[in-house]
C-alpha cells in the first residue's frame, strides 16, 4: 500500500511539474511564484493535517511537497536567470527531501 501511495505523489509531482512547464510562458513573473508557493504550503499543509487519521496520505503529500520544493527551486533560478553548479542545487533541496524521507520511514516502521 505504501508503494502505491509514494507512485501517486510521485505522479502528482510530476502533473505539477508538466502543468507549469506546459503554461510557463503564459503565467507572469508574481502569479508563478504566488502558484508554486500555494502548491507548496497546500500539499504541505494537506500533509501535515491528513498525517494521523491516514498516515499513508500524509507522508505521500509531504513527499509530493518535497518534489514541488525541488521544481520551485529550478523555476526560481530559470525564472530569474542564477547561474548554480549542480552540487549547489542539490544543498539546497537535500534538507527538504531528508526531513520529508526521515517523516516517511519513521511512519512506515510505527505499523
Amino acid at each position: 500500500m505504501q508503494a502505491v501511495a509514494l507512485t501517486g505523489a510521485i505522479a502528482a509531482g510530476v502533473g505539477v511539474i508538466l502543468f507549469f512547464a506546459a503554461n510557463w510562458d503564459a503565467i507572469t513573473r508574481p502569479a508563478r511564484v504566488v502558484l508554486l508557493l500555494a502548491a507548496l504550503l497546500g500539499s504541505y499543509a494537506a500533509g501535515q493535517l491528513v498525517l494521523e487519521r491516514r498516515p499513508l496520505v500524509g507522508h505521500a503529500l509531504i513527499v509530493l511537497g518535497t518534489i514541488v520544493f525541488g521544481a520551485g527551486i529550478v523555476l526560481v533560478a530559470q525564472m530569474f536567470h542564477v547561474q548554480a553548479r549542480d552540487r549547489s542545487r542539490s544543498r539546497c533541496g537535500a534538507p527538504a527531501s531528508r526531513r520529508s524521507h526521515g517523516r516517511y520511514a519513521r511512519g512506515r516502521s510505527r505499523r
